[in-house]
């Protein structure tokens, strides 16, 4: 390059030649280019929020840390970020920095008290419950294996689960203690209940109806004093329909049990105010809602 004089800080680039396999022994195909790929350069600014391979940054002076962040953080990998000059670190920022104000503010005046309790990390002797449309068990059987949640319960109930009878469903320091598959097709219908291995129960009963519209399953376990029913109602079986079985089920499990805990699909929007008489019905009972309706538990 120097005999030539060319410029020195130039890189050069040779072309490369590659040979293109054919099914043909008569001829040989060769590809002739130079190794290079697009690129575009783009203000800090423009950049913010992308994302790339390979980014090349020309650092001037005077850089604010905001822009040398924005700038060194686009690549997805630091081996593909490339600087084109001197790195000088930005100034710590200044005592009254708005920011610097702000996280001295938090630190002090605004702590956050963290309320929210896992049942994982309870200490506390209880019996809780886990109840989850699960849709399909055999797809999401390896997620409950592995949520410390689920497993922390006392017992797992879950509904539509698609399974059919040869299907393998054991978890690791539980029992199942009710289950119901799909006969032959898998189709949303199903459910089973998983109780510790320590735990004693009795089956109290169980039921399903599956014709036409209406499909509504339902089991009552017996542990200790406590009647657990769990419930699966279609979002198109009729409310007459719903009623007759929470009658029967309850009405049986009081004849087991003093204390009664209903979990379950109902699939009825209870922010809508024709639906309260579900509540209602469940009141007759001496139940009362536990959840808070603050928003749709479902889409």
């Amino acid at each position: 390059m120097r005999n030539r004089n060319i410029d020195l800080s130039l890189t050069p680039i040779e072309p490369v030649i590659g040979q293109i396999n054919t099914r043909s022994t008569n001829f040989k195909v060769e590809r002739k280019q130079f190794p290079l790929v697009p690129c575009e350069a783009m203000t800090i600014y423009k950049i913010q929020g992308g994302t790339y391979e390979r980014v090349v940054v020309n650092l001037k002076k005077g850089m604010t840390q905001s822009e040398l962040y924005v700038s060194c953080s686009r690549a997805t990998k630091s081996s593909d970020l490339y600087l084109i000059g001197d790195f000088v670190p930005p100034k710590p920022p200044e005592p009254n920095d708005a920011v610097a104000m702000m996280f001295k503010n938090i630190r002090s005046e605004r702590m956050l008290k963290f309320s929210l309790e896992f049942p994982e990390e309870s200490q506390e002797e209880r019996f809780s419950i886990m109840f989850h449309n699960v849709q399909s068990l055999n797809k999401h059987i390896s997620d409950i294996k592995f949520d410390k949640t689920f497993l922390s319960s006392s017992m797992i109930s879950l509904v539509e689960t698609w399974t059919k009878p040869s299907d393998n469903l054991e978890i690791e320091g539980f029992k199942i203690v009710h289950r119901r598959d799909c006969d032959d097709v898998r189709k949303p219908f199903g459910q089973i209940i998983y109780l510790k291995n320590d735990l004693k129960y009795e089956n109290i009963t169980e039921r399903y109806e599956y014709s036409g519209k209406n499909h509504i399953e339902y089991s009552s376990i017996k542990i200790d004093d406590i009647c657990v029913i769990s419930v699966y109602n279609s979002p198109n079986s009729s409310f007459d329909i719903l009623k007759r079985h929470i009658n029967e089920v309850i009405t049986i499990s009081k004849g087991f049990c003093e204390n009664i805990i209903v979990v379950g699909d109902f699939n009825i929007n209870l922010k809508i105010k024709i639906n309260n008489k579900f509540i209602e019905y469940m009141e007759s009972f001496g139940l009362s809602l536990n959840n808070i309706l603050n928003r749709d538990s479902t889409n």
